[in-house]
């Protein structure tokens, strides 16, 4: 039977590495074409959201060496406190404009970070692309570093992976002056299709063994996808992870226009380090007495709902909302989905304040 085992993970290494050597070699960004550019950029004039009034971008360094991108605002009126906001995997600060305005307009100093690995913060890993992490306690860690900068009482709103190192970071650092937090989509467990979850399980592990972690997830390259900006009838559309073409569109033609921003596929490491953490999530649920929002996609193809609804289950003050037709990119869902993501959680945010 090990015999067996070693001879089908040996046969499936070898179909990974043959994809791999097809996506060629890490190193300079995919080119954009002038008429793809063109498109990008007419693409984001229409639809980008303009930032709060008065937000200030900036760096912040949790330890000497490493830059973090991050960036403030003032509250309308008098401030209730900050929200902190934690986007999701590869999505850059600068498509929430909008939800970011709305906190702000409601009477809250926003903040905002890009974890490390993504928008313009510091990189790790052997391709700027690839999407690394060495531990995500060490990302729940630089965002509560932040947090402790910040005006209380702080608000957590935070999305997909950074819902998962908010979680973490509830689970291990509970930074002092957060008091809530809101998660959207949060990345309690990935979903693994098509393979089952001890299959995805044995091979990230395996990768990671045999010294693979550093390489792409099967299936997974540099990011490649201007193609779009080629064909207006894909622009207006919308896309697997979200329904409203104004929104859906906007990660891609900012990773265009700006190579650096971009993110690709995961390493097979940070495959095999999210179950890790995944795993760590499920069993300090208990021990998360911090008040918890989540905020679910129905039709969620990236994390599984049914996982993050069974971790709030499990804590002592978490309460769940379902958003019946709404795809994993729920900021980038539909307006009426987007602008009840905000009221939700201003609401939470309100009654986490007044107790």
């Amino acid at each position: 039977m090990r015999r067996l085992a070693a001879f089908v993970l040996a046969c499936l290494v070898g179909f990974w590495l043959g994809i791999r050597v097809a996506q060629g070699p890490a190193g300079a960004p995919v080119p954009v074409s002038p008429t793809q550019e063109a498109a990008a950029r007419a693409y984001l004039d229409a639809n980008l959201p303009a930032m709060p009034e008065g937000w200030a971008w900036d760096l912040f360094a949790p330890e000497q060496g490493v830059a973090l991108e991050v960036g403030r605002a003032p509250a309308v009126g008098a401030a209730k406190g900050t929200v902190l906001y934690v986007p999701g995997f590869t999505a850059p600060l600068d498509m929430y404009g909008h939800e970011l305005t709305r906190l702000a307009e409601a009477g809250w100093a926003v903040a905002a970070i890009s974890p490390r690995g993504q928008g313009r913060s510091a990189r790790g890993g052997p391709d700027g692309e690839m999407g690394w992490v060495d531990d995500h306690r060490r990302l729940a860690e630089d965002v509560a570093a932040f947090a402790d900068t910040l005006e209380p009482p702080v608000a957590v709103l935070a999305v997909s992976m950074g819902g998962h190192v908010a979680l973490r970071m509830a689970a291990e650092v509970d930074p002092e002056p957060v008091a809530a937090y809101a998660l959207v989509a949060p990345m309690v467990a990935i979903r693994t299709d098509p393979f089952p979850d001890a299959v995805a399980r044995g091979l990230s592990r395996g990768f990671e063994l045999t010294g693979l972690g550093a390489t792409y997830a099967l299936g997974r390259g540099p990011w490649d996808d201007a193609a779009r900006f080629d064909d207006p009838a894909a622009l207006a559309r919308g896309t697997d992870c979200a329904r409203d073409p104004a929104r859906a569109h906007l990660r891609e033609a900012l990773f265009a226009l700006e190579p650096e921003l971009r993110v690709g596929g995961p390493s097979a490491a940070w495959v095999a380090r999210t179950f890790r953490s995944q795993d760590l999530l499920a069993r300090a649920a208990p021990d998360i007495d911090a008040p918890v929002w989540m905020a679910l996609a129905g039709e969620d193809r990236v994390v599984d709902a049914e996982a993050a609804a069974a971790m709030c289950a499990a804590m002592d003050d978490c309460a769940e909302t379902r958003f019946e037709g709404a795809r994993h990119c729920m900021f980038e869902d539909a307006p009426e989905t987007r602008e009840a993501l905000i009221d939700g959680a201003l609401a939470f945010f309100e009654a986490a304040r007044a107790r």
